[in-house]
């Protein structure tokens, strides 16, 4: 349904946010 669609999607923001604050907070 739509509402699973955009939770999903949510989701996926989520985590590549999450990705993004732990690429810049870690020292590569």
């Amino acid at each position: 349904s739509a509402v699973f669609a955009g939770m999903f999607v949510a989701s996926l923001v989520v985590l590549f946010v999450l990705q993004a604050l732990l690429g810049i907070g870690a020292p590569n």
